[in-house]
């Protein structure tokens, strides 16, 4: 292990100890958006294969069922990032919505009180 690294990680447990909270969102959204960018590869892959075989000569082409296939299959990777975009902002809504509500319930409440101040003269 090189200096950097054992900087970076020092870094990093220094953060996690300060604040538990950014440091697990930030380790769930990592993991997320890693699974995101390995079946987005993936899905392009298979995209681009249908799509050179749908509509290219490559390989004797080009080919009816590649072409079926590659139009049902945008399709269907178009309505899931707009299902998954529209629950990605329905879950962020609640979840703010229900810290707010949280928040407001733990407040303190603030009363006005008259400071009486002696009087000197007595």
């Amino acid at each position: 292990m090189n200096i950097f690294t054992f900087l970076n990680r020092a870094n990093a447990t220094k953060q996690a100890i300060d604040n538990p909270r950014q440091a697990g969102t930030e380790f769930i959204k990592g993991i997320v958006e890693g699974y995101a960018v390995l079946v987005g590869f993936w899905t392009l892959v298979v995209l681009g294969v249908l799509g050179t075989l749908g509509f290219t000569d490559l390989l004797s082409g080009p080919y009816g069922w590649a072409e079926v296939i590659f139009y049902i299959s945008v399709a269907l990777v178009g309505l899931s990032l707009v299902g998954v975009f529209s629950a990605y902002r329905f879950i962020k809504r609640q979840v703010k919505q229900l810290e707010s509500k949280v928040r407001s319930k733990f407040a303190t409440k603030v009363e006005v009180v008259k400071v009486i101040e002696p009087d000197e003269t007595i």
